[in-house]
């Protein structure tokens, strides 16, 4: 089971912050730095207040811990997670009780492909709305299927796409949504090898775009990068940015490279010189941007 797997592709708690009204959640909101890592391991949910260089430890119910958590993403103030190995459960940890709760079986549909369920998948939010991309079935064949949640009625659906574009089929992409777009980057897929495009799916006209690169240079071609969506280096920069880091390449290299794409103007800039102490090179990590 990859790192990805383990942790979940997304790190929902900084977003978490911003609707806890608690004492201590005003605490870190004020402490946290740009970036944080979030790690979900063991029973424990850990994160950093980075001002202050100190973890912070929430015990947590074993409810989502013993089934594997395979992908989480934050919600209105609260974190998703789908459990199970090729069962994808839906469970939510409400920050204010500190509590697990299996909402499985209120849930109807389920994030699949026309095979099975699926592993390996990205999962993000936006516009009040869980999204489900991609990821491996148990036939072990890709997809790039796209699927929301809607909290309102507890239902998944499918056939959000009214454009005969999508992305590759692919596993373990970077996936993150804003605004009520949804951007996909990178991964692995088992027909074209490792990928290091953009896509952008508009979740209001149902239509997906490649957004080609019109200057820079993008990431090797990789999967299981921290991926996220924040504000644009610079006054001057227009809408919001897509940051990607590390990742395990095509040829077998872990990197620590930070590389930050604008989608309005399809430019690619390299981050990687900016000044202090990066993280080690790594892949399946848990990546946020804090804005």
């Amino acid at each position: 089971m990859s790192a990805a797997e383990r942790f979940g592709c997304l790190c929902p708690l900084l977003d978490v912050l911003k609707h806890n009204s608690s004492k201590r959640a005003a605490l870190y909101r004020r402490t946290i730095l740009l970036v944080v890592i979030i790690i979900l391991l063991g029973e424990k949910i850990q994160f950093a207040a980075a001002k202050q260089r100190q973890w912070y430890g929430v015990n947590t119910i074993r409810a989502a811990q013993e089934e594997g958590i395979q992908a989480t993403t934050e919600l209105d103030g609260k974190i998703y997670a789908l459990v199970g190995y090729f069962i994808n459960d839906l469970r939510v940890f409400d920050p204010s009780t500190l509590t697990w709760e299996d909402i499985s079986g209120s849930v109807t549909g389920s994030p699949i492909s026309e095979f099975g369920t699926l592993r390996r998948f990205g999962l993000t939010s936006t516009s009040g709305k869980l999204y489900f991309f991609g990821g491996v079935d148990n036939s072990n064949v890709d997809s790039n299927k796209l699927m929301s949640w809607d909290p309102e009625t507890m239902t998944w659906h499918d056939s959000l796409e009214q454009s005969a574009v999508r992305p590759t089929p692919r596993q373990i992409p970077g996936f993150a949504g804003a605004g009520g777009m949804l951007y996909v980057f990178g991964g692995f897929s088992q027909g074209a090898g490792y990928l290091n495009d953009v896509c952008e799916f508009n979740t209001g006209s149902g239509e997906w775009r490649v957004l080609a690169v019109e200057s820079g240079a993008p990431p090797s071609p990789a999967w299981d990068m921290g991926f996220a969506v924040g504000p644009g280096v610079g006054s001057g920069s227009a809408g919001p940015w897509l940051y990607a880091l590390g990742g395990f390449s095509e040829d077998g290299v872990v990197n620590n490279a930070l590389r930050a794409f604008e989608p309005a103007a399809r430019v690619w800039h390299d981050l990687s010189g900016v000044d202090g102490h990066p993280p080690s090179a790594r892949y399946g990590m848990g990546f946020a941007v804090a804005h």
